[in-house]
């Protein structure tokens, strides 16, 4: 009697640890999922906002490239026109060419910015995969738990054939290649 209340108990005390660690383990996994969800949309607006930026850039660059054009068209028909414009004609030659220098440099910016993009990427997917795979770490964990509360739950409570036993993660899925274009 001592024995089956002893017994009683003992089982009492296995299944509210059960349940304590299956809500531990659930509320983690929704951490982890939050904390995925969050990278993954930080990582979309970032990748947003820099592709917005250079295409802003670009269309200015565009502007300014076709207004030099221009100038330097109506200057060419000015000096063909009349020696007297030549000296002008220089200055904006000399304009050009600062301008052409500033392009020239603002397309090294731009290159140095798309690269730190290029790597903020990489370590984001890097935070993404690592968030994965304790996702999926912390899943297996989960259903190898369930499993052994199921053989226990089916055999009765008797799972000595159990004890001591672990559990061992599966293999990581293939990492993926990203395909990324490389401007020059």
């Amino acid at each position: 009697m001592k024995q089956r209340r002893l017994e009683d108990e003992h089982e009492a005390v296995v299944h509210e640890y059960s349940l304590l660690l299956t809500g531990q383990l659930e509320v983690q996994r929704q951490h982890f999922e939050a904390q995925l969800e969050a990278a993954t949309r930080a990582h979309a607006a970032v990748a947003a906002e820099l592709e917005a930026s250079v295409e802003r850039q670009r269309a200015e660059l565009r502007g300014r490239a076709e207004q030099v054009e221009r100038k330097a068209h109506a200057q060419a028909r000015r000096s063909a026109a009349s020696d007297a414009l030549l000296s002008s004609v220089r200055g904006d030659l000399a304009f050009n060419k600062q301008l052409n220098e500033q392009l020239v440099a603002n397309q090294a910016e731009f290159a140095a910015q798309a690269k730190a993009a290029g790597e903020r990427e990489a370590a984001l997917q890097g935070q993404v995969r690592e968030l994965e795979e304790q996702l999926r770490d912390m899943s297996i964990h989960l259903e190898a738990q369930m499993k052994m509360l199921e053989v226990q739950a089916a055999e009765g409570g008797a799972a000595a054939e159990l004890n001591g036993a672990h559990v061992m993660p599966g293999e990581p899925p293939p990492a993926r290649k990203g395909r990324r274009g490389r401007k020059g």
